[in-house]
């Protein structure tokens, strides 16, 4: 389904890419570079390897990823226990491949009026306007801020969910609230700093003329944005198929609660996301669940993710049922190519 009515002036001017898009790309991953080594020579930055994980097992193909099942219950028992302090906390496998980070809010009473605000913004939203997602993921609500990549359609500009589609005004009227934008660009600002090769394909990705020119990601440089309701709810284990195979999605952590934990199975660790916190993880690839909260504790999410078939569609110059084999096939091995985006510590600086 398309949007008919005129694109809204959420682009912000730091995500549109110089005609160069190569140079811009080499910018951002000089930058974050050394802003990884000033980090970790100020203490700012931890490293912790979880050598149950060799990432590399995934894009080699002697893993193949399991199918999706509602049966588990989430148990970290006999994971490693991953406190979070001040530093940053990039989890690294038995290869020393960087593949995850947990963020701790910040002692900043700026993002943390913004954080108040988003809250209340949250809680505003029009029940209608989300669905209730699969029993996998809990009985919490969920609006979906979801760009289509149209992997089978032929069409001639992207589209959004329909219940976005539905409650478009009430859904940008979010967006555009500035508490919401500076959260944004702190998750922006964190992502290309953590992930630098990430962000900058993520970027390529949403300024590719067919995203460009229609104003469609509305969460640079994701194309897309869950947010789930703040109350007591809890994450099974799950993995997000329909995201990106080699990309991360982040999980931005608020609510009214003491501690919750993220865990990731098959690196069999367990991290800690206060209020305030923010993780980025290979979200198709992790069986990822969250703890549970105490009683009378409340918690919610933004979580802001890319799609492989918005990437596709890109790929197939906009026209996904009607690609050659030829076409599909380059598309991918350009697609096997980004597991590189995985570096080695020594690579990143780190």
């Amino acid at each position: 389904m398309a949007i008919t009515k005129k694109p809204s002036k959420l682009y912000i001017s730091n995500h549109t890419p110089p005609p160069d898009q190569s140079k811009k790309r080499r910018r951002i991953r000089q930058k974050s570079k050394s802003a990884f080594q000033s980090n970790r020579k100020k203490g700012k930055v931890k490293v912790i390897q979880t050598p149950a994980l060799q990432l590399s097992d995934y894009f080699k193909g002697c893993i193949k990823l399991p199918k999706q099942t509602s049966a588990e219950e989430g148990n970290n028992e006999g994971y490693l226990k991953i406190k979070l302090g001040s530093e940053i906390v990039h989890l690294v496998d038995a290869d020393n491949r960087h593949y995850a980070s947990v963020v701790p809010p910040p002692d900043n009473p700026e993002f943390w009026q913004a954080y108040k605000a988003m809250r209340a913004r949250v809680q505003g939203l029009p029940r209608s306007a989300g669905a209730p997602t699969e029993a996998i993921r809990g009985s919490f609500h969920t609006w979906h801020l979801m760009l289509s990549g149209q992997n089978k359609a032929c069409l001639d500009e992207p589209y959004w969910n329909k219940l976005f589609v539905q409650h478009e005004a009430e859904m940008r009227g979010f967006l555009e609230d500035p508490s919401v934008i500076q959260i944004r660009n702190y998750c922006s600002n964190k992502f290309a700093a953590c992930f630098p090769d990430h962000a900058a394909l993520y970027s390529y990705v949403g300024n590719a003329d067919l995203y460009r020119k229609h104003k469609a990601f509305l969460w640079p440089p994701f194309s897309s944005l869950a947010i789930n309701e703040e109350k007591m709810s809890i994450s099974q284990p799950h993995r997000d198929t329909q995201d990106l195979l080699q990309g991360l999605a982040g999980v931005f952590s608020f609510g009214q609660y003491k501690m919750t934990t993220l865990n990731f199975k098959e690196a069999k660790a367990s991290v800690e996301m206060p209020p305030g916190a923010l993780c980025f993880l290979p979200s198709h690839v992790l069986t990822h669940f969250n703890t549970a909260i105490e009683e009378g504790e409340t918690r919610g999410s933004l979580t802001m993710f890319l799609g492989h078939d918005v990437v596709r569609w890109i790929k197939y110059g906009g026209k996904a049922g009607e690609a050659s084999k030829e076409v599909i096939k380059k598309a991918r091995e350009e697609f096997m190519e980004w597991w590189n985006m995985f570096k080695k510590v020594e690579e990143k600086g780190l």
